[in-house]
């Protein structure tokens, strides 16, 4: 990561100078994901979208899984919904990791929201994406809206675990 950011400070294009071009940036992003800088990654990450350079999906991925390491939820929260708002496909693996983190900060009410927000817009949602939910709200304490949640998918959505964790 280190070496990414001095090597993109080298960079000098032709013309004088200019922001870092979308590669730049990608590659800054991706060298403090292997790095395990999360931190830093989050950083480059906002000032990719600062310089108005739209991130591509593996790049929301890699910041979705900072949030993750980061423990911040609401992070990851914001990351998903300006994917969706900005028009991205949505990739059904990082909507997966959004709601595991959800379910593991026992963040069901925001779980439940984004799982009635998604179904409106007609989304489809995996299976895990509804257990994670019923786990959120399980956790959080809130056993009878997580009944209520089970009960109110459909038990093709669940898995026998799931059930039977409630």
């Amino acid at each position: 990561c280190d070496l990414a950011e001095r090597l993109a400070a080298l960079v000098k294009p032709l013309g004088g100078p200019t922001p870092p071009t979308a590669m730049t940036f990608y590659a800054l992003v991706a060298a403090c994901e292997k790095a395990g800088e999360h931190e830093r990654l989050l950083g480059w990450f906002q000032e990719m979208l600062r310089a108005k350079i739209e991130p591509d999906a593996l790049r929301y991925g890699m910041a979705l899984k900072a949030c993750e390491m980061l423990g911040r939820w609401q992070a990851g929260l914001a990351l998903m919904v300006s994917m969706r708002d900005r028009g991205m496909v949505m990739d059904p693996l990082l909507w997966k990791r959004l709601f595991l983190l959800l379910g593991r900060e026992a963040r069901g009410v925001e779980a439940v929201a984004l799982v009635g927000e998604m179904e409106e817009r007609g989304s489809k949602l995996e299976p895990i994406c509804y257990e994670a939910t019923v786990t959120a709200l399980s956790r959080m304490g809130d056993k009878i809206q997580a009944v209520k949640q089970l009960v109110a998918v459909s038990y093709t959505h669940l898995t026998l675990p799931t059930i039977c964790s409630v």
